[in-house]
């Protein structure tokens, strides 16, 4: 496909997984159907518009000059911000309805506006993020060591707590996880 297109999959009823990259530069992937869809963690576009999707919505983002805008819709989605920095910007992340997830395995800056629905943004390492400009809204929990793999904390600055000051703070039980707050 040309850069700049419009790739849209429907999934049905079938589902999509995919198994190569996809590629459409500054293009749009759009996602529709109510069928799970696994994107892997080879997309390249300017944005993946799936609003109109119901069945679960699965991406790893892995900076550089991947998927800068997501969009999902009433699914369970899980979205992970893994392995480099975006070339420019950060992330802005919108995951509709449904008990959704934003994973964080990397310190990238990102907007995620959780909707309805039980969200949680998840971890199993210790991060800071302070340094960095994260905004979360409708987001219900935050959980610190989703691998049970010992003591993890998350810093975070007063300006990002201030953005969604009301949430759950999970930790694992055979361990002391830690939320910090600078500023």
């Amino acid at each position: 496909l040309a850069t700049g297109t419009t790739l849209t999959i429907a999934s049905g009823v079938q589902g999509f997984v995919a198994n190569s990259s996809i590629n459409l530069g500054s293009g749009t992937l759009r996602v529709t159907g109510v069928a799970p869809v696994n994107l892997g963690s080879a997309v390249t576009a300017a944005d993946v518009a799936a609003g109109d999707a119901t069945g679960a919505i699965t991406l790893e983002l892995v900076g550089v000059g991947t998927v800068g805008t997501v969009v999902t819709g009433s699914g369970n989605d899980a979205i992970t911000l893994s392995t480099a920095a975006r070339t420019t910007g950060d992330y802005s992340i919108s995951t509709g309805a449904g008990s959704d997830s934003v994973t964080l395995e990397f310190v990238e800056g990102f907007n995620w506006n959780g909707g309805v629905g039980y969200d949680t943004l998840k971890l199993d390492t210790t991060m800071d993020i302070s340094g960095i400009s994260v905004t979360m809204a409708s987001v219900d929990a935050i959980a610190l060591d989703t691998g049970n793999s010992g003591a993890e904390s998350l810093t975070m600055s007063a300006a990002t707590f201030a953005t969604n000051p009301v949430f759950a703070l999970l930790g694992s039980a055979s361990s002391r996880d830690t939320l910090i707050v600078k500023g």
